[in-house]
């Protein structure tokens, strides 16, 4: 399965980068497969518990530094498919002829 997650602090800050770098370090300790993107993380988990183990974490380091957050998750779950975060992007630089970043 594929998730977006996306979690933003909603206090009042200038730049929460560093808040940002400790969730992603704690994406990047569980293992699994993640690509930052400018309005979010991409994870990929064949398994629902570890990824919803993951998520809860990274909710519980922004909450350390901000009483209150707003997470957007996305998920989409295809039976039997891995490789989600690289072969629909694979696959789009197959049809149109071009690489993207």
């Amino acid at each position: 399965m594929l998730a977006e997650l996306s979690i933003t602090p909603m206090c009042e800050i200038e730049d929460s980068a560093d808040w940002m770098a400790q969730v992603i370090n704690k994406i990047d300790e569980s293992g699994l497969k993640y690509q930052v993107t400018a309005m979010g993380t991409l994870i990929e988990s064949e398994d629902w518990d570890s990824l919803m183990e993951t998520i809860h974490d990274c909710q519980k380091i922004m909450l350390t530094h901000c009483p209150r957050v707003q997470t957007d998750l996305r998920i989409d779950e295809h039976l039997g498919q891995k490789s989600l975060l690289t072969s629909r992007v694979e696959q789009m630089e197959s049809l149109t002829n071009k690489e993207f970043h």
